[in-house]
């Protein structure tokens, strides 16, 4: 079992404190709102996707990553993304989708669903691991936890993930319906512990 990140030993962490982001390298399509304070799920600002507005940044991994992000729904719309990493040839290598109000992780063609039912203006902490793998063997996991302590197993896992390595990573949905606050956005190249 690889050790749990800590602060300060994280490739991203991301906030939406201040205007627009913390980090440089993030791009918007549409009009996501960085600089969201209607309802803020930690500090002063948050970040609101709404229907296929949402942001991207480069997220390079060809072996291993792990993430942690919270994410509060004020619509929830089922069969849309909630975050997707694309490969170098913008090809699909991972993602967390919604769908019958259940979260559900892909790792190329192969899925997985989670088992916490997922229901508006309620926040919830989101984990997911994810390995590249040979081809054939990738793996990857969710938790979910609407306190912020990661749950002891994992809720979906995938063990036979064909996705590629990662090149881009995107937050929001890729089709019209959903309103999405996501804040406290972590990646490490370990696992991620509670309350990140």
């Amino acid at each position: 079992m690889r050790a749990a990140s800590t602060a300060g030993s994280y490739l991203l962490s991301e906030s939406f404190e201040g205007p627009g982001f913390e980090n440089a390298g993030w791009s918007l399509s549409g009009t996501a709102n960085p600089n969201y304070t209607t309802t803020v799920l930690e500090g002063l600002e948050s970040l609101n996707t709404i229907g296929t507005q949402y942001v991207w940044r480069p997220l390079v991994s060809t072996t291993t990553f792990s993430m942690y992000f919270q994410a509060r729904w004020n619509t929830w719309t089922d069969f849309t993304s909630i975050v997707h990493w694309e490969d170098a040839n913008w090809g699909a290598a991972a993602g967390i989708w919604a769908g019958d109000n259940l979260l559900y992780i892909n790792h190329g063609t192969t899925e997985a669903f989670g088992t916490t039912p997922i229901n508006p203006n309620t926040t919830y902490h989101v984990w997911v691991e994810w390995t590249k793998g040979a081809g054939t063997n990738g793996t990857m996991t969710l938790y979910v936890s609407t306190t912020g302590i990661k749950p002891a197993a994992a809720e979906a896992t995938i063990t036979t993930g064909k996705g590629a390595g990662t090149e881009r990573m995107y937050l929001g949905a890729n089709a019209a319906g959903p309103n999405v606050i996501f804040d406290r956005v972590r990646i490490a190249a370990v696992p991620i512990g509670n309350n990140p």
